[in-house]
């Protein structure tokens, strides 16, 4: 079905009360969090009015700011919260796509938000600038506290606006790219090694190497086999342990050379894919090696 009929069926098919589940705008004040993930079987899109929070998902983190926007995919499980500092203030629609004639779209399914636009991320994905996408939602929101004369009429236009603008988006971000090519891949992997003991995810190599993170976490893990944290998790395993041999650095020291602020967190990642902790490793390398273990005690 192309767009053109599939905006048409959903207009004449519109019903304000079954399509949209929750809307609101709302400042969510310093230190504000969700007590714990959830999830739902809506289509969640938030826009960023002012200062900016924390999204986090089981595969990553991303922090959005003014003008940013989330397009939260059915059955992922997030939670928001704000740090100590900095208030966020935000306008968050949640629709149902069962039952309409975008059902057709498939979101969530089949990885596919609109026709012919492939979404690689089955969780969410971020917009860096949402400018309009923020005034369509306004005007949604407006609608739906008013509800002025043939309000539902305006809203199935305003949804349908949407719609379009969000394909041309996807458009714009999945289908003009290029294929992940080997020199971007070996810029990915170059920033990891050189940047191990700070703060990565992957949204902080995409901005570093000006790309899209949602691309990004598609395009490494259909080349190299697995998501991008997990490669990081191996690297600084990999790291850990020469930096366990070759020098006298306590384990909170290494965790930290190592980007892991906690060392307890530390120990544990360590055991999951040595079998071992660190200073069992260290112990058992360094007795292999032929070397004193004692000034290591």
């Amino acid at each position: 079905m192309d767009k053109k009929n599939l905006v048409c069926d959903f207009i004449s098919e519109f019903n304000a009360e079954e399509f949209v589940w929750r809307y609101y705008t709302n400042t969510f004040q310093e230190g504000w969090a969700m007590p714990d993930f959830h999830n739902h079987r809506a289509v969640e899109l938030i826009h960023v009015l002012e200062g900016h929070g924390f999204m986090k998902f089981k595969s990553d983190v991303e922090k959005i700011t003014k003008n940013n926007c989330l397009l939260i995919m059915p059955a992922s499980e997030h939670q928001f919260y704000v740090e100590n500092n900095e208030s966020c203030t935000l306008i968050n629609i949640h629709f149902i796509i069962e039952g309409t004639p975008l059902e057709k779209l498939n979101i969530g399914d089949s990885s596919s938000i609109l026709p012919d636009v492939t979404v690689p991320n089955d969780e969410y994905l971020k917009f860096s600038n949402s400018t309009k996408l923020g005034e369509i939602m306004k005007k949604i929101v407006d609608e739906l506290d008013n509800k002025n004369q043939d309000y539902k009429l305006y809203l199935s236009l305003c949804f349908s606006e949407l719609f379009i603008e969000l394909s041309r988006i996807c458009t714009n971000l999945f289908q003009i790219c290029p294929p992940a090519s080997e020199t971007l891949l070996n810029e990915v992997v170059d920033y990891i090694d050189m940047n191990l003991a700070e703060d990565i995810s992957p949204s902080t190599i995409a901005d570093a190497l000006h790309f899209n993170s949602s691309y990004l976490m598609h395009t490494f893990k259909e080349t190299m086999k697995m998501p991008v944290m997990e490669y990081v998790r191996l690297k600084r395993i990999e790291k850990s342990k020469r930096i366990l041999v070759d020098t006298n650095y306590n384990i909170t020291q290494v965790a930290h050379k190592v980007g892991i602020a906690n060392s307890q967190h530390f120990s544990t990642l360590f055991k999951k894919y040595t079998f071992m902790s660190p200073k069992e490793y260290r112990k058992i390398s360094l007795i292999r090696n032929n070397t004193n273990t004692n000034i290591y005690k």
